[in-house]
């Protein structure tokens, strides 16, 4: 065992009690241990399962819990690594209930030196190989089988969190749609996928019309509805495949996968339609404002480019020639793309 280091945790919610276990532990000679040691049963409960570590000391009173307990969870998951408990007491009765419970040995604290925790460590190793080798494993097999069956679901429901997580970092907290890293992620994916097949991709870029002028009259509260409204306005509007995604302030930018030019401008349009037909009531005064966009679209097909910053650069281009004609307008690419 000299060749080996033995990973050990250890809980005890007494920080003494831990700091006395392993400083008897150092005073092995022939064994070497590296020791986690927690005061929180819970969250050692959980790192001890998902550790490769080699045995367990336990103390009896955990707080709430006792080291029963801690026992009989391990092994009703099917976990059959060597547990020694620390006891204040060492009758009969509690060894046999220790015993029953899954404990491989136990050491009253009292007693507590480093022979013990060798000899102690050496029993508890032998019974684990011992169980390893015999048809106790096979006993257990039931109860692995639910545990696995358990992990998978935990792992499910993990993945399905991660999922949740990775939906909120890829949206728009004030509209709902996409942002502006999806955008760019998922763009990019999509000319990948059109320069291996040989399809087009449309890229389009969409301004609110007279935004920093509704925001210095009405301010930012009404500028953040129509911004909300008009995102879903768009989103209702686009093809099942098509994203649209917030970039900042009242621009917004949508791709359209396996389309050429006509087609989006299609699309476009009908946002533009869509958004045209919107108007959002003032609390203060009872008024109305309305709303339009800009809008400028290009394709890949029109100027070659499978870039998605030049397919920007030239979508932003047509979208100011559209603010600069009055607005309300789709401005399609006829020349090409740089």
């Amino acid at each position: 065992m000299s060749s080996k280091t033995l990973v050990a945790f250890a809980i005890d919610d007494d920080e003494g009690e831990l700091e006395l276990l392993r400083r008897a532990l150092d005073e092995l000679s022939t064994i070497e241990i590296e020791l986690h040691a927690y005061t929180d049963p819970n969250l050692a409960l959980i790192d001890f399962l998902n550790h490769d570590a080699d045995l367990i000391f336990l103390d009896y009173q955990l707080g709430e819990m006792t080291a029963i307990d801690v026992l009989e969870q391990m092994r009703r998951i099917g976990d059959l690594r060597p547990a020694i408990v620390l006891t204040g007491h060492g009758d009969e009765y509690a060894a046999a209930e220790l015993t029953r419970a899954g404990a491989d040995d136990y050491i009253v604290k009292s007693d507590l030196n480093s022979d013990k925790l060798k000899d102690a460590i050496a029993r508890s190793l032998a019974a684990y190989g011992k169980r390893l080798s015999e048809a106790e494993v096979v006993k257990h097999a039931f109860e692995l089988e639910r545990a696995n069956a358990q992990l998978k679901l935990a792992k499910r429901d993990l993945e399905r969190m991660n999922a949740r997580l990775q939906d909120l970092s890829d949206t728009d907290t004030l509209t709902g749609v996409s942002n502006r890293r999806y955008f760019v992620n998922r763009g990019e994916k999509e000319l990948s996928r059109a320069v291996r097949n040989g399809d087009p991709v449309s890229i389009a870029l969409v301004d609110i019309d007279g935004f920093g002028l509704v925001q210095d009259r009405h301010g930012k509260r009404v500028c953040d509805q129509i911004v909300e409204r008009v995102a879903g306005v768009i989103q209702q509007a686009i093809r099942q495949y098509d994203v649209v995604a917030r970039l900042d302030g009242e621009t917004f930018a949508i791709v359209f996968p396996n389309t050429d030019l006509d087609n989006a401008a299609g699309v476009a349009e009908r946002c533009r339609a869509s958004v045209l037909g919107l108007s959002l009531p003032l609390a203060t005064t009872g008024a109305t404002i309305g709303v339009s966009v800009s809008i400028g679209v290009t394709c890949t097909a029109v100027g070659g480019t499978y870039k998605l910053d030049s397919l920007m650069q030239s979508a932003d281009r047509l979208l100011q020639r559209a603010r600069g004609g009055g607005g309300n307008q789709v401005i399609l690419d006829e020349g090409g793309n740089d």
